[in-house]
């Protein structure tokens, strides 16, 4: 019975990754990010991701809605099969056929819309940073961006990339890797992904040590030489583990002085060992005991482990200029109250940054915390990533927040989204000096009352 209950399991979890591979490829077929489709199935980008990597899938109702969007069926995402095609219809007699309308002319502004440039000055942008950013960026940037990168500093990095990037920029930065040695886990992440040739080499380098249970739901993608080689070696690992000694179990007293005594920077790592063994109580004292800096990366050690509580903790801890780092660390856990306590503590000048991470979760009156709290500097970028996100409400706010002197940037940045009673607001506003170039920006949109309060503010001042 045991042994049925776990191929059962086993089976499931393959065709999770089977599933994930799908949802991955037919997403990047249709040119979308993780973030756009979330966007499409009202969800987080995280919940997309979890689907894509195997580890969760779409509930019934949302499968259905996925298939919509990427153009397929609930069949095809389930079991990678197209049912059997219905038989065409009977062709009717030929109409009289009309003239086909002209193409529309393409819009100006999306024609000479410039590439999205990933270079940090004077280098390639590291995959580590990547990695963060592949939710929001399409298929051809990214593929660019990764190859251009100068080394495969950890092959842990390619699996959380795979199901953004194409299958030839995958196979290729594999290759590059040189030979590393790659864990269990990072070759179940890759195998759904990579062509098997390749998943093949990969394998011949695979550090079985660890959780050797994974073997078996990466056996459908290998071949029988190859799977037969790692299993092998996992019961080679497997006897070497059983002779060691057991691990070492320490007594409650003893971990709270081990928190108590650790350097403030090394808690992560203190948490990273002692993670299986420690209480609520000891996770609020690794929080209070850690260098404000180092608490994005605590967060990332302490993972599912963390409660409310514990979170609210973190962020009342972090160092203001590592806010939008923990944000990215906590994910879709936090709950209403915490997103807006990162909103209140974060950097003025972090203010974009973060917003990038929460994007999917936020919700309007924690859009106006971060036009509230943004350096003026900032607005702009803070603008160009909500986009969509704000209302009229937040325009406004916008709006009273530039400095009167940038308003006609302002006003070019929100062309086509600005109704009658913002341009009003703008030309109140803007600076004397620049009333010329708020008229140049809102070329085409200005009322004649909206101009002839210009032209008065002109002779006035």
């Amino acid at each position: 019975m045991q042994d049925y209950e776990r191929n059962f399991q086993e089976s499931i979890m393959f065709d999770m990754r089977k599933s994930g591979a799908i949802i991955s490829a037919l997403r990047r077929k249709a040119q979308l990010t993780q973030a756009g489709l979330a966007e499409k199935l009202g969800i987080s980008y995280q919940a997309v991701s979890s689907w894509e990597r195997g580890a969760s899938m779409p509930d019934i109702a949302k499968l259905v809605d996925l298939a919509r969007v990427l153009d397929t069926t609930v069949d095809y995402i389930l079991t990678g099969e197209e049912p059997s095609p219905t038989p065409a219809p009977a062709p009717r007699a030929p109409e009289k056929a009309e003239a086909p309308e002209a193409p529309a002319p393409a819009d100006a502004a999306e024609q000479e819309k410039p590439a999205v440039s990933l270079h940090a000055q004077g280098g390639a942008t590291a995959l580590s940073s990547l990695a963060a950013l592949a939710p929001f960026l399409d298929q051809e940037t990214l593929d660019q961006a990764a190859l251009e990168a100068d080394t495969v500093e950890d092959p842990a990095l390619l699996a959380s990339l795979a199901p953004f990037l194409s299958q030839e920029a995958l196979n290729k930065l594999v290759l590059r890797s040189d030979g590393a040695p790659v864990s269990m886990s990072v070759l179940t992440g890759l195998a759904p992904f990579l062509p098997g040739d390749t998943l093949d080499q990969l394998a011949q380098s695979c550090d079985v040590t660890g959780d050797t249970a994974l073997l078996s739901s990466i056996a459908p993608f290998l071949s029988q030489e190859t799977l037969g080689r790692l299993f092998a070696k996992c019961r080679e690992a497997e006897k070497a583990e059983r002779k060691r000694p057991a691990p070492v179990v320490l007594e409650k007293n003893h971990i709270d002085t081990l928190i108590d005594n650790c350097d403030a920077e090394d808690i992560p790592q203190l948490a990273q060992s002692l993670l299986p063994m420690l209480n609520d109580g000891q996770i609020s004292g690794l929080i209070d005991n850690c260098d404000a800096e180092a608490i994005p990366a605590l967060a990332q050690a302490l993972g599912d482990k963390l409660n409310d509580r514990h979170m609210s903790l973190l962020i009342d801890n972090c160092d203001e200029d590592e806010i939008p780092a923990l944000a990215q660390a906590l994910g879709d856990k936090m709950n209403d109250g915490q997103i807006s306590g990162l909103i209140d503590n974060c950097d003025a000048e972090d203010i974009p940054q973060l917003a990038q991470s929460l994007l999917p979760m936020l919700n309007d009156g924690q859009i106006s915390g971060l036009i509230d709290n943004c350096d003026e500097d900032e607005i702009p970028a803070l603008a160009q990533i909500l986009g969509d996100k704000m209302n009229d409400g937040h325009i406004a706010q916008l709006i009273d927040s530039w400095d009167g002197e940038d308003l006609p940037a302002l006003a070019a940045l929100l062309n086509g989204r600005l109704k009658e009673s913002h341009i009003q607001q703008m030309i109140e506003h803007c600076d004397s000096d620049c009333l010329m170039d708020l008229v140049r920006s809102l070329s085409g949109y200005l009322t004649p009352s909206q101009a002839g309060s210009i032209l008065k503010r002109m002779k006035e001042e």
